[in-house]
């Protein structure tokens, strides 16, 4: 009896340990059939894990300025290309096409980045792997 209660206790223990792994990757919070593209000047770059951000200011329609929180890949995919922290600084203008908040904000995830010297990043949020 107390095998199988600890063989339970395991198992449950393991699969609730691998949730928030699945949980950080998720889009859920996004919408993912649609993109947009956003283009401005960098106000700051948040170089952490698990997602490095960056602020962008993007006129909107009416000229105004709207300062969007947008989501890249992480430290570790951002290195193997040769990024560093400061790869983007406060000024700089990009591109990004990126996937919008499903709540309406200025929170995004990104799709493509069209960095400054005009390198594109590329690739579904799941494969951020490839450089153009």
């Amino acid at each position: 009896m107390r095998t199988a209660q600890a063989i339970a206790f395991a198992g449950l223990s393991l699969a609730a340990s691998g949730m928030p792994l699945l949980a950080h990757h998720s889009l859920a919070f996004y919408d993912s059939t649609k993109v947009v593209t956003l283009k401005g000047a960098v106000t700051s770059l948040d170089w952490r894990n698990p997602h490095v951000r960056f602020h962008l200011d993007v006129p909107d329609a009416d000229g105004r300025t709207v300062n969007w929180d947008v989501e890249t890949w992480g430290t570790g995919q951002l290195s193997v290309r040769g990024l560093t922290n400061g790869f983007l600084k406060p000024g700089d203008q990009v591109s990004t096409d990126v996937f919008i908040a499903k709540d309406g904000g200025t929170k995004a995830v990104v799709r493509t980045l069209t960095l400054p010297d005009g390198r594109i990043l590329d690739g579904p949020p799941e494969d951020f792997t490839k450089t153009k």
